[in-house]
């Protein structure tokens, strides 16, 4: 009888084992909601997705004209081969915008933690699209300019 409770105790056991584990898997890998291009938060969406895709070329197109960053500026940045960001909140006006989220690097930890680091991007409206201006992550320097 006592075998019996038992494996009765470890099946359950396993099973509440898996279906949380389920839960996290399908938690984790979600994907981020697609924010609406027309918004700064969107504008930052689409520029961080660019960066850590590679496309710099695509990234560097939501850069204000008044940047002193150039697309080689951008290609010369580092960036992670495993990075999340999570945005922290936004403020906007008619004309200007702030957006700050955070960037997670893993810190090599073998119970996987990760560094985090916030970070700001600042646009302006122009035309009736919202740009980046100054040096936005994953940049320091552009052209001699440092943040």
């Amino acid at each position: 009888m006592k075998n019996r409770n038992a494996n009765r105790f470890l099946a359950i056991t396993i099973g509440i084992i898996t279906v949380l584990a389920l839960v996290v898997v399908f938690t984790v890998n979600k994907d981020p909601q697609q924010l609406d291009r027309a918004t700064p938060e969107g504008v930052v969406q689409q520029y961080l997705s660019d960066v850590i895709k590679g496309d710099t070329d695509a990234a560097f197109k939501f850069l204000d004209s008044s940047s002193a960053c150039k697309v080689t500026d951008l290609d010369r940045s580092y960036v992670p081969n495993e990075v999340r960001m999570n945005l922290i909140n936004s403020s906007a006006t008619a004309t200007e915008a702030v957006v700050r989220f955070s960037v997670e690097i893993p810190s090599g930890d073998p119970l996987g933690g990760y560094f985090s680091e916030d970070q700001t991007i600042r646009l302006a409206k122009n035309n009736g699209a919202w740009l980046i201006t100054g040096i936005p992550w994953p940049m320091y320097e552009c052209g001699g300019v440092y943040k």
